[in-house]
């Protein structure tokens, strides 16, 4: 339920924030993502260390090993582009529906045939 309308789920403003007062545009923790993000992500949004992040992204045989921290409940979509300063809308979804695994998601991307890319990785509402 969200009474106010702001996008964050009642519960979750009244656990981390004591009330419906918490500004969906705010960054109290100063780690880079809004109070929207940290409720979307699953991450804690007063614990700067709490983040939705990649842990490594290593070569292998014809691609590369894909890790980023995973909390639970989540749903993620892995993304990635041969050009890092591509819009989010232009990199290719390589995998989509990926449950989450917490603490960590590791994901093999064999398609890229040894090529440099950049990746993304999005929550799936």
């Amino acid at each position: 339920m969200d009474t106010d309308g702001d996008g964050l789920a009642d519960a979750w403003e009244q656990q981390y924030f004591g009330g419906l007062s918490a500004n969906p545009g705010d960054d109290p923790d100063g780690d880079g993502l809004n109070n929207l993000r940290e409720y979307r992500a699953g991450t804690t949004p007063t614990d700067s260390s709490s983040v939705l992040e990649f842990i490594d992204i290593t070569p292998i045989l014809g691609g590369f090993n894909i890790r980023w921290s995973s909390q639970p409940n989540r749903k993620y979509r892995l993304l990635r582009s041969a050009i890092l300063s591509a819009s989010p809308a232009a990199y290719q979804v390589i995998q989509t529906g990926l449950a989450a695994t917490p603490p960590i998601n590791e994901v093999a991307d064999t398609t890229t045939g040894g090529a440099v890319f950049f990746y993304i990785v999005d929550i799936v509402e």
